[in-house]
């Protein structure tokens, strides 16, 4: 999708808190978005919400822009205007016209010609839910520290929504064939798999794409990814995690409900950098 020619649409209504500050400056909390905290926009983020009416495109943003700062040249412009779109975007405080993803591609990665990694968002919904209704999972993980069900529809559909659980999935030949799941959290550094299926020796090629992703998601926020497996067992699982880029970092002895557990974690920046 051209990013020049999608549309944006803000609804000032829907926020829960929308403020105008000093010097052209707003503070905006979106609607049910419990990853994002009260935001402080400037004054050429505002101009960009007041044209995104749901009738302007990007490239007609631009032009209202463009004309504001003749001195400015088209191309900075431009440049400025999709950065900003793309971090309220990001944040819940825009939508799309007709349910589009102009940066859909941005979170997505090849790995061969039938083959990508890609993070899911709403209108994946329905595919996802239909995935764990009808796929035979096998292999399958669970944090052993979570008791919600993560297969659950209204599960799937909160978090599409508020992207505060991160579903990636791994797809051949337009078919999802494993989903990894990540729990993200505004207040910490670290995103935590909560879950996965259908995991097997593919995932040591595909999650180093997924941190790759990840960290363009995270914008530099997020700098590990952790995963916590029962030390009893699991040792394919724990050989897989070595092999992807983990590090075991600690083991917990009957810290957590009596259990051993060991936590496992990936440096998104570190190992990021190595990915080819």
């Amino acid at each position: 999708m051209n990013i020049m020619n999608s549309v944006p649409i803000f609804i000032k209504s829907e926020m829960v808190q929308y403020r105008e500050e000093k010097e052209g400056h707003i503070s905006i909390t979106p609607s049910d978005r419990t990853v994002t905290e009260r935001k402080l926009l400037n004054r050429t983020s505002k101009e960009i919400l007041d044209a995104a009416d749901g009738e302007n495109t990007v490239k007609d943003i631009v032009e209202v822009i463009s004309n504001r700062y003749p001195s400015a040249s088209k191309e900075l412009i431009e440049r400025d205007v999709t950065t900003i779109l793309f971090h309220i975007w990001k944040n819940g405080i825009i939508t799309w016209k007709k349910g589009g993803n102009p940066f859909m591609s941005d979170f997505m990665i090849e790995l061969s010609p039938n083959e990508k990694v890609r993070l899911a968002f709403e209108e994946d919904t329905k595919e996802l839910i239909e995935y764990y209704t009808t796929s035979n999972a096998r292999n399958d993980y669970y944090s052993p520290l979570i008791n919600i069900s993560i297969k659950e529809p209204l599960f799937i559909r909160h978090s599409m929504f508020t992207l505060n659980h991160l579903f990636f999935v791994y797809e051949k030949d337009g078919k999802i064939e494993s989903v990894v799941i990540i729990s993200v959290d505004w207040i910490s550094s670290v995103a935590t798999i909560i879950g996965m299926q259908n995991v097997d020796d593919k995932f040591i090629e595909y999650f180093p794409k997924i941190a790759e992703v990840m960290k363009k998601f995270s914008a530099k926020k997020y700098n590990k990814i952790r995963i916590i497996i029962e030390c009893e067992g699991h040792d394919e699982m724990r050989l897989m995690l070595r092999k992807s880029g983990f590090e075991s970092t600690v083991v917990l002895k009957k810290e957590i409900e009596d259990r051993d557990l060991e936590m496992f974690d990936y440096d998104i920046f570190q190992r990021g950098n190595n990915v080819e």
